[in-house]
């Protein structure tokens, strides 16, 4: 039986809203120096840098401008041109370091989370890791494991075109790379059909969900964008 609902499979993944050390780190060789008995020593040591752990500002700009009528209303306006104002610094520094394009970066983003959520539905970890950070991969997989059946996940199309409502580029002066999350707002439409190992349809839900998915990049080198989490509106609203 097909039942409609506003869930998707991406998990909400509150720990990632959490502040937290660096994890296990991947950056571009850097030199370090050691005092010995026989004196200085320089030392070329690696690091690798592969994600922040939380999430840098889990603020998402509103699709109206805010009202001034109310002191509420003010001080909604005040944050909302605020981050505005920093997001569009922000994209001109990224721009300097890796080449990103803001208007097309919506459309990577959602073509990274199709692939990644199809990857989900069919139980591949090993096809799941490029599209995430390790801390979102860690909870994908306890989901896999806790699963009733086999999943079907089908992307049916965007119900708005995706856009960018938060960015935030984390890059103190001197130093090589920075990092760099975004927040995309996704409206789509999906269809997830769950079977047993005889093939019989357990439940076909079909869903419209938005979704605030946040993607970050290191800007080394070989930096890609991943899914670091999603931002639960609701939560925040309580």
């Amino acid at each position: 039986m097909l039942r409609h609902a506003a869930h998707s499979l991406l998990p909400a993944a509150a720990a990632a809203m959490r502040p937290a050390p660096l994890a296990r780190v991947a950056a571009p060789a850097m030199m370090m120096q050691a005092r010995c008995a026989s004196g200085l020593v320089s030392k070329k040591m690696n690091f690798a840098i592969s994600e922040t752990g939380r999430i840098i500002d889990p603020y998402v700009r509103p699709d109206k401008v805010p009202k001034p009528f109310s002191a509420e209303g003010r001080s909604a306006l005040f944050t909302y041109l605020k981050n505005l104002a920093q997001s569009t610094f922000e994209v001109s520094r990224l721009k300097r370091d890796i080449k990103f394009v803001a208007t097309q970066f919506p459309l990577e983003a959602e073509e990274l989370y199709k692939q990644m959520n199809k990857a989900f539905a069919e139980g591949r970890p090993n096809d799941v890791e490029p599209f995430v950070t390790n801390q979102m991969l860690s909870t994908l997989k306890n989901q896999m494991r806790k699963r009733p059946g086999t999943l079907s996940w089908e992307y049916l199309g965007a119900v708005e075109r995706p856009k960018t409502v938060n960015l935030r580029y984390s890059k103190g002066q001197g130093d090589p790379f920075g990092v760099a999350q975004v927040t995309i707002k996704l409206h789509t439409k999906q269809r997830l059909t769950i079977t047993d190992s005889s093939g019989k349809v357990l439940a076909a839900t079909e869903s419209d969900p938005v979704e605030y998915v946040v993607y970050e990049r290191f800007t080394t080198a070989n930096g890609k964008w991943r899914i670091a989490g999603k931002i639960d509106l609701a939560k925040q609203q309580q």
